[in-house]
């Protein structure tokens, strides 16, 4: 066990009697939880085969995002300084891991400069997109809209450097 970050969501899934939280902890794992029972859904500390046996990062500080209508989780990382981040798009009723921003569903961490995430993402479920602020690590970008969608997701559809970002876009 350690510290829940950020402002956990809940609600009900498509097909489902009951709520879900979703949470992020200090120790870099997520959660998902039936919110009436307290009974464990997944999780990415191994406890769910689904989920994978995994630190996402070092920390997760921004609160995950859920998109009900596109049956996603997204956990976005805050590794130390200097170590690239990455973003996870989970089935958000079995755990299992759909694509990774920067990397992969194996654990890998690929090539973007992505600094420290520290803020939410927003999801547009309209444009299928999902957008993120960052630190910036060796010069990459601190705006990001990643595609979110079936043909590509998470690719980067673009990026700016407009400075460190420690906040979620609005």
């Amino acid at each position: 066990a350690d510290a829940v970050q950020g402002r956990s969501p809940v609600g009900p899934l498509p097909g489902d009697s009951y709520q879900t939280l979703y949470a992020a902890t200090a120790a870099g794992l997520g959660y998902a939880v039936n919110a009436s029972t307290g009974a464990l859904r997944w999780t990415t500390d191994g406890d769910s085969g689904l989920a994978g046996n995994q630190p996402l990062g070092a920390a997760l500080v921004a609160a995950p995002v859920v998109s009900p209508t596109r049956n996603l989780a997204f956990f976005a990382t805050r590794n130390l300084s200097g170590a690239k981040n990455r973003v996870f798009a989970f089935d958000a009723k079995t755990g299992a891991c759909r694509w990774v921003l920067n990397g992969s569903c194996a654990g890998a961490t690929g090539t973007l400069n992505l600094g420290q995430l520290s803020g939410s993402p927003i999801h547009d479920t309209t444009a299928r997109k999902l957008f993120l602020t960052s630190t910036s690590l060796s010069g990459g970008g601190t705006v990001w809209a990643v595609d979110a969608g079936d043909a590509t997701p998470g690719t980067v559809s673009w990026s700016r450097n407009l400075g460190d970002s420690d906040a979620s876009p609005t």
